[in-house]
């Protein structure tokens, strides 16, 4: 159905004081009211959950405080998982959202061109305990940025969006954040949040060519992803692009939050366009622990794919040939990757660090790098592969490649030497019969 050109003073088509409003289809559209174009939830017992459907140019026309183009939150919780929220304006703060301490959280959805005055295109955070989630959503050109608080005692996790087309994309000078595994390309600036010690936004994709500059953070550029993300889970383990089997990781000692991002394993997903393999036997993934325990240590396990080439390496009861590389730290950032490497040597073994062992049988082999150090955990990729090494030439036998044109011209050339040789041969055996 369609909820359509309605006015009020605070929630345009929809205010909820206690309850539940439910939204799984049709079209919330052209709804105006001073705060929440669209929807106010105003109470610790007023919910909205969204499923589906369009959430689309409403407004919020105060120009004094407030906004929400589309929702207002104080107290209440917004809860999304699918549809999609676009060309919401707010005179003030919020194009879409603006949440005064309540919650919200988005997963899975379109959030795209909303439009705030002050700040906050996306959602605005406003007073103490505001909490918000936003994961694995489509978040394109909103304006002037995508988040925004102006408040420090708010908490926001942002975690496997695709996000672009933003003059700033992630605005926080004040409050806490925890950003990693979202994939930024196309913005002007990342991220803005300078002095906020309470920032942390590590294991993030940048785009190819980014800089410091375009990043927005230089802790979270020296720590970013080397390729795009794929997949990514928080549950420690994640399924590989081609053979379906798991990577995983566990602590053996110590606690926190293990994240695997896997990059898939084209060409173009080699982590800091950095190749030394032959054959590539699993995704490229990276492992990285989010407040490790001081001394903690983990079990990292990469499957390897069930072709000969790549069993071959680990047949026999043991590991005949370690599958198990990763890539180099810096020496001048601990546990950052080391984005100026640009060969081979960018790719280590793993028993140069560490024990590593086969689990499992013929056709879904692991191999697995055992107590790893929390300090190898904060954004190391890891790939199992068989690994380029340079071939010995004996001057002797070396014959350099001809180009394809050369090489017709020297077949031919042979071939005329080889029908005048016969022609020689038969007339000279012609003037020696008797």
């Amino acid at each position: 159905g369609l909820i359509a050109g309605n006015e009020s003073y605070r929630g345009g088509a929809v205010m909820v004081q206690t309850g539940t409003f439910n939204f799984s289809g049709g079209t919330l559209e052209s709804n105006t009211a001073n705060y929440g174009g669209a929807v106010y939830l105003n109470n610790e017992t007023a919910y909205m959950y969204q499923s589906g459907g369009i959430v689309a140019s409403n407004k919020a026309t105060t120009t004094t405080d407030y906004g929400g183009g589309a929702f207002y939150v104080t107290l209440g919780h917004y809860i999304g998982t699918g549809g999609e929220i676009r060309e919401n304006f707010s005179h003030y703060y919020g194009g879409a959202v603006s949440i005064a301490n309540g919650t919200a959280s988005f997963d899975g959805m379109s959030i795209i061109s909303n439009t705030a005055t002050i700040t906050g295109g996306l959602i605005h955070l406003r007073d103490n305990g505001a909490v918000v989630t936003i994961t694995n959503n489509i978040i394109r050109g909103n304006v002037p940025n995508a988040v925004a608080s102006t408040n420090a005692d708010v908490d926001v996790f942002f975690e496997g969006n695709d996000v672009s087309y933003h003059a700033v994309a992630l605005h926080m000078p004040f409050g806490r954040m925890l950003a990693y595994a979202n994939n930024f390309e196309n913005n002007t600036v990342a991220i803005d949040a300078a002095g906020n010690g309470g920032f942390d936004g590590r294991h993030n994709w940048f785009g190819a060519g980014a800089t410091e500059v375009s990043a927005g953070d230089a802790d979270a550029f020296a720590f970013r992803l080397g390729a795009p993300r794929a997949d990514w889970s928080a549950s420690g383990s994640l399924a590989d692009s081609s053979s379906g089997r798991l990577a995983t990781i566990a602590a053996t000692s110590g606690t926190g939050t293990a994240i695997i991002i896997s990059h898939g394993r084209d060409a173009n997903d080699e982590p800091f366009a950095t190749n030394a393999f032959n054959l590539r036997c699993s995704d490229y993934f990276d492992f990285y622990v989010i407040d490790g325990s001081p001394g903690s240590t983990w079990d990292i396990s990469v499957p390897v794919d069930d072709t000969v080439s790549c069993e071959s390496g680990v047949a026999g009861g043991t590991v005949a040939t370690n599958l198990l590389y990763k890539f180099v730290t810096s020496s001048t950032v601990p546990g950052a990757p080391d984005t100026s490497c640009s060969s081979a040597d960018c790719w280590e073994l793993w028993s140069d660090f560490g024990t590593i062992s086969r689990s499992g049988t013929a056709g879904s082999y692991n191999l697995t790098a055992e107590d790893v150090p929390l300090a190898e955990l904060l954004g190391t990729p890891f790939v199992a592969g068989l690994r380029s090494t340079p071939t010995a030439i004996s001057l002797s036998t070396f014959a350099p490649e001809v180009p394809a044109g050369s090489a017709l011209i020297a077949l031919t050339a042979i071939a005329a030497l080889l029908l005048l040789l016969t022609v020689v041969t038969l007339y000279t055996q012609r003037r020696i019969l008797p």
